[in-house]
């Protein structure tokens, strides 16, 4: 006489059998409740009067949203947890927001303010080195200003870069290399 046996497993179903087999599952999404993060830019040098068609950048890149008529603006799908915000138009000085902690499903207020740029302002330097987690020098690697067009430069062998920015109060750098990680600085102080 054959013994047979009934068993249930998580995910497979009751079988009469000495084979376990595998039932159909649903797929199961474990992409994270996204945020939104809100804001308006404003001149305060002219009376906090709102700033339309400022580009602001997620500094992920990933998104982006441009201001209004009323300088709000608004970005949705921000991934929860730190995140920074680049703001750049042509003839203002570009900012960035500091670090801007974001929870899943919530929405964050992030305001921003602009100020013209002046026939004075004088662009600026950024300089330092590109390096690996083991502090090897990475070489051929992208770094630029979130959000700023036009600021970019590539490591050399010794993985340092230059890049021109211009004239502004905030900046986040970025550098990515493909198989690398993209890397953000936190916000840099620029001066006018």
């Amino acid at each position: 006489m054959e013994r047979i046996g009934w068993a249930v497993k998580p995910g497979l179903r009751r079988h009469r059998s000495s084979e376990w087999r595998v039932s159909s599952l649903r797929p199961v999404s474990l992409t994270p409740n996204s945020a939104t993060v809100f804001g308006t830019v404003v001149d305060p040098d002219n009376g906090n009067q709102p700033v339309p068609g400022v580009l602001v950048t997620e500094v992920t890149g990933l998104h982006t949203a441009t201001t209004d008529g009323s300088g709000n603006y608004t970005i949705t799908g921000v991934a929860p947890g730190f995140t920074q915000l680049a703001f750049a138009k042509s003839g203002y000085r570009p900012t960035a927001t500091g670090e801007i902690d974001v929870s899943p499903g919530q929405a964050r207020e992030a305001h921003a303010g602009m100020v013209a740029a002046s026939e004075s302002d004088q662009p600026g330097k950024a300089e330092g080195y590109v390096r690996d987690s083991a502090g090897n020098p990475v070489s051929g690697a992208t770094v630029s200003a979130a959000g700023v067009s036009g600021a970019t430069a590539t490591t050399g062998a010794d993985g340092k870069y230059s890049l021109t920015i211009p004239a502004g109060f905030a900046f986040v750098l970025q550098a990515e290399k493909a198989g690398l990680s993209r890397v953000f600085s936190r916000q840099l102080q620029g001066s006018a």
